[in-house]
This record gives structure tokens, sequence and C-alpha cells, in this order.
């Protein structure tokens, strides 16, 4: 199925629907989202679901449990395909992209991963960062800094040398929902008090 959008400079992101469903859609306006086309390729997590999806240019990335990372080539909607697929890791769980480098979580390891991504076929484990037992919730990077959350803290991480993830600092707090940065600022939603 393929829908011509009506608005200029609109540009196509990929999503990633259960099942491996990839989506292209216009996403600059909100109210005015288009499907363009679907590709409905089944990439198998043997068993698990995928729990994450990060894109970076023509490629998606999809943490799919203990099946790994896979890395797909979208450049042409109409034949995405299957790059690789990273299974040195336990439980693939979260991941976020930027640049060449990949922070994926592993949820049995309880560790945060940089990966260098800059061959999609042939990634490379580069450092690695051990949470501890509370698990993650939720990351994001911006600039040189990765934050996540778990259910009892809000962390920093340096990340300007991937090969080397430093801890900045924590803010504790139990049942931690989630979190946004904005300039110099975190907002850090919380279960109980907002």
């Amino acid at each position: 199925m393929c829908l011509k959008n009506t608005y200029p400079f609109l540009f196509a992101i990929s999503f990633l629907l259960l099942f491996g469903v990839v989506t292209s859609l216009p996403a600059q306006d909100g109210e005015n989202i288009e499907l363009i086309t679907q590709t409905e390729q089944f990439w198998s997590c043997e068993g698990f679901t995928a729990s994450d999806v990060a894109t970076s240019g023509d490629l998606i990335y999809i943490a799919c449990g203990s099946s790994g990372l896979i890395i797909i080539d979208n450049s042409d909607e109409r034949q995405s395909h299957e790059i690789t697929r990273f299974d040195e890791l336990s439980n693939v769980y979260r991941i976020h992209v930027s640049g060449d480098v990949a922070f994926v979580y592993d949820k049995t390891e309880r560790s945060i991963y940089s990966l260098d991504v800059s061959d999609p076929e042939s990634p490379e484990e580069l450092d690695s960062y051990d949470i501890g037992n509370t698990g993650l919730r939720k990351m994001t990077v911006r600039e040189n800094y990765l934050y996540f959350i778990n259910l009892e803290s809000f962390t920093i991480l340096d990340i300007s040398s991937p090969e080397d993830i430093e801890f900045v600092g924590a803010y504790g707090t139990r049942y931690i929902e989630d979190f946004d940065i904005e300039g110099e600022y975190a907002y850090i939603s919380n279960r109980w008090s907002g």
C-alpha cells in the first residue's frame, strides 16, 4: 500500500510494529500522518517479542531478547532485509543508537553495552556498565551522556568515549516511571509522588 503525502518536505521514518512489520509514515505533521509503505517481513525473535527499536539513517535496530540485536537495511522500504544478528549478548531488551555506536541493555546481565556499529554487518562490543539488580526501565542519549532509570534511581553515564563508559551521578528515589531531558534539566515522574 502506498499513499501520497500532501505536505512537501515531510520525511518518512520507519517504525517496527509487532512481529517485524516495518511501516514508513510521514512524521513531521502529527495531525496528518499517512501510510506510505508497509513491508511485512517477519524477523524471528524465537519466541520473544521485539522489545525496542531504534533507527539511524537507513538502518533499523531491533532489540530481540535472547535472539540478540537484529540490524535491518531499510534503504528500500519495499525490500527491507536483515543485515546481521548480533547474538553475543544474553537478552537484548533496550537499544539507543548514536552515530556509529549502539547502546544496548542486556536484561539478563543487567548491563548496558556500547557496540561499534560502523560496520553494521559486524558489530563489535566496546565496553559495558553494570547497572545493578533493579533493571532498566528507559534510557536515552543526549550528546555525550546516557541517561537511564530503574525502579530506584535516575543515573547519568559519560559516553564521550564509548570504549570507557563512566558513571557521572545518580538521583535516588523509588518507583521512577519516566523521565525527559530538556536543556540542563531532567524531569522525573514518580509512581507515588508525581
